[in-house]
């Protein structure tokens, strides 16, 4: 009997240590001082966080720390989610791009961990998984990545008002200045698209190869509907998804791109995308049914290492 005694409490003891081996997840805490801490976050208690590196466990004042990464190494963090941070609030942002402003409340479970976050519509539950990064506060300077260079030099103009020169207006100088049609503009080493919601896919005539580094600057409204209400950000409408048609699993509305004949990916207010295919990339309005829609996104798109823009 007293032997049954003892296996049974070895047992739970087993089972205990499993479940807490399991209730973690791989992320990297950025703190206030600058200190980056990559390790297994286990949990969120009243005033600290516990993560485990190495075997043992380590705990964090909430206070100290500015992002919790799960995606990276919470370095070149996008300058659009941290000039959205409002103070006293946290800004939650999901894998998709979506942006969610309000407070992180806990986090708990077993892995993926359970994050649950308060919001304007109540108390939200997301899995770590779904997250790319929580901001707790603006993170130090040097975390965040820095809006690259354009080049300077000559202006041209083609399509139905055509301007070419040295980017002379009345006399005065600049720089490059390169429109290409109707829906395109170029200058320097970037090109801004408008994005209808009308059509399916627009060409932005930049080739890319997986890997390089695109980024991007998005703004806009689009209606998805006859209904007035029913408009979107470059986020999309959140917890509404396309059904017939569009990007499965990325918010109704989003801006999303293709590279080629890829699959499409979410966009959003991303200010950075790592190439996911080889091709020319094509932007888009993530919805089933176009004819019913108006407005425009207005996206600036450039290319990391390297310009793949063709001039056409």
């Amino acid at each position: 009997m007293l032997r049954r005694f003892f296996v049974a409490v070895v047992c739970l003891l087993c089972l205990a240590l499993g479940r807490s081996a399991s209730a973690q997840e791989p992320a990297t805490l950025l703190l206030k001082s600058g200190e980056r801490v990559s390790a297994d976050l286990v949990d969120m208690g009243g005033s600290d966080f516990t993560v485990r590196a190495n075997g043992q466990e380590r705990r964090i004042p909430i206070g100290d720390v500015a992002v919790i990464d799960f995606t990276g190494g919470a370095q070149n963090l996008p300058a659009s989610e941290v000039s959205r941070i409002q103070q006293g609030q946290h800004l939650l942002v999901l894998r998709t791009g979506q942006a969610v402003d309000g407070r992180l409340f806990d986090i708990g479970g077993t892995r993926p961990l359970r994050i649950t976050y308060s919001a304007a519509n109540g108390q939200l539950d997301y899995s770590s998984t779904e997250i790319g990064r929580i901001y707790l506060d603006r993170p130090v300077a040097s975390a965040v990545a820095q809006a690259p260079a354009t080049a300077t030099g000559s202006d041209t103009r083609t399509g139905g008002n055509t301007r070419t020169g040295g980017n002379t207006r009345g006399g005065n100088t600049g720089g490059s200045d390169t429109r290409t049609g109707g829906n395109t503009r170029m200058s320097g080493n970037t090109r801004t698209i408008r994005v209808s919601a009308q059509n399916q896919w627009t060409p932005t005539g930049i080739t890319v190869s997986t890997g390089q580094v695109l980024t991007f600057s998005s703004s806009g409204q689009v209606r998805l509907s006859s209904d007035r209400n029913d408009v979107s950000e470059v986020t999309g409408l959140p917890g509404r998804q396309s059904r017939r048609g569009g990007a499965r699993g990325i918010p109704r509305g989003a801006l999303i791109g293709r590279l080629g004949n890829s699959e499409a990916f979410a966009i959003g207010n991303l200010s950075t995308v790592v190439a996911p295919a080889d091709g020319e990339l094509w932007l888009g309005v993530n919805d089933d049914t176009l004819d019913d829609n108006s407005g425009e996104f207005t996206v600036t798109v450039g290319v990391q290492g390297g310009s793949s823009i063709r001039r056409r």
